[in-house]
């Protein structure tokens, strides 16, 4: 058989497991080539990780050096008021740069009027914002006012925020006073008053005039007037000083000086007659003018178990007349002269006129004219000036009372010199005595001295 003279041979050995093998090493080469890749890139990515977490740590670590630094520097120096986070601070915050904001303007509206002043400081006791004045007398330079010494005993001028209602306070201090209250007082007091300093406070800025732009310019206003009423005040009174310590003194008594107003008790041994003088500024015409006012006050002294009680103060009749010499002479020795040796002759001259009246229909239906009142007083009593007093009835009979000193009058018979040689005083005595006495007493009256018309 050819089949079995044919011997059997065994195939060749099959490469596919060589193909396998080496499929699995290249797969294996891949894997481990890709993972050292992995792992390469991932050494990499942890090594950038550690450089940015060391940048972080440093920057934490200055961070709290920074913040340790801020915390000594806060400690050095500790804040005025500690911050609790409420609306109560923060209305206080405001409420400081709000006084600030005001200050700088009052310093503002006082440097275009030429006063000096320091820096704004804190009051150590009161407690509050303080301006100092220092220099004043460019006020007195512009407006023409004879200051005197005024400013050398003006000790300190002080401007102060008066927080409830959010005005200022002007806060004057003044030394040796010329006058010191010296009624109801005895000589020991009046010298220990003498002595010490005198400090005045007023409010300014609590009321803003139309005019005004700003609260800052109404209180640099305020200032300027009340530095003026000082001045104007104080320069008669200094000129009055050493007449009334010598003099006047036994006459009259000072219930009040206060440098803006003084007040002088007169009237005899009562005292119960006022003169109150005082200046008045008015800043839209820039003029002021010298106030004189005079009342009466209620009696300490009784007489016979009563207090007497007197109607008024006399020299109301005249007060026109000495209000418009004041002005002119400012001469407060005068006036004051005046008051003490007239004031009892005026009051018994004013006890002559009584509250009657006349009608006038008579003289309008006699004349044939139309009358402005159908009735008049009938008496009239008018000063023709400061010592010479006019008394009329009706208008037929005048006479003139002339104020001499110690309260002396002198009487004078004018009827005649007024109505061009119409019935005198003596012709109605004359009349008068004829109708009520004998021929005898008009007689005797016609004899008697004094009896002309003069």
């Amino acid at each position: 058989m050819a089949s079995s003279s044919t011997p059997y041979t065994f195939p060749a050995p099959n490469n596919n497991n060589n193909n396998k093998r080496e499929a699995i090493e290249s797969v294996d080469d891949l894997r481990n080539e890709t993972t050292g890749k992995e792992a390469k890139s991932a050494r990499i990515i942890k090594e950038e990780e550690g450089d940015i977490e060391e940048e972080v740590e440093n920057n934490e670590e200055e961070e709290a050096v920074s913040g340790e630094q801020k915390i000594n520097n806060e400690e050095a120096s500790p804040p005025s008021t500690s911050w609790l986070g409420t609306h109560r601070h923060l209305q206080a915050a405001v409420a400081a740069i709000d006084d600030r904001l005001l200050f700088l303007r009052i310093c503002e509206e006082l440097d275009a009027r030429g006063i000096r002043y320091e820096s704004v400081s804190t009051e150590p006791y009161v407690g509050g914002y303080l301006l100092k004045l220092m220099d004043m007398s460019s006020v007195t330079n512009k407006f023409n006012v004879d200051a005197g010494d005024f400013f050398e005993n003006l000790k300190e001028c002080n401007i102060r925020l008066n927080l409830p209602d959010g005005s200022s306070q002007l806060e004057c201090t003044f030394i040796n006073p010329p006058l010191v209250q010296d009624f109801d007082r005895t000589e020991e007091e009046v010298e220990a008053d003498k002595q010490k300093p005198h400090t005045w406070v007023l409010n300014i800025g609590s009321q803003r005039p139309r005019d005004m732009p700003s609260q800052s310019c109404v209180i640099a206003h305020n200032i300027e007037d009340r530095l003026l009423t000082y001045c104007h005040i104080y320069t008669p009174v200094k000129r009055f000083e050493e007449a009334y310590n010598s003099f006047y003194k036994n006459y009259c008594s000072v219930r009040a000086f206060t440098y803006h107003k003084l007040v002088l008790a007169y009237g005899g041994e009562h005292r119960d007659l006022l003169f109150i003088l005082s200046w008045r500024w008015n800043w839209r015409t820039k003029t002021g003018n010298y106030a004189l006012c005079f009342g009466q006050a209620p009696s300490t002294n009784k007489q016979n178990g009563h207090v007497p009680q007197r109607r008024w103060n006399p020299h109301v009749l005249v007060s026109q007349l000495l209000i418009d010499r004041f002005k002119k002479e400012r001469d407060l020795v005068w006036l004051v002269n005046y008051l003490v040796n007239s004031h009892r002759s005026l009051s018994i001259i004013h006890q002559f006129v009584k509250t009657q009246i006349r009608s006038t229909k008579i003289n309008s239906q006699i004349l044939g004219i139309e009358a402005n009142f159908p009735a008049e007083m009938m008496f009239h009593l008018t000063p023709v000036d400061e010592y010479c007093i006019r008394l009329s009835y009706g208008s037929q009979i005048s006479m003139e009372f002339l104020l001499l000193q110690d309260n002396q009058v002198a009487v004078r018979d004018c009827s005649a010199d007024i109505n061009y040689g119409g019935v005198t005083l003596s012709d109605f005595w004359r009349s008068f005595q004829l109708q009520n006495g004998s021929d005898e007493e008009v007689e005797q009256v016609s004899a008697a001295p004094g009896s002309s018309e003069e």
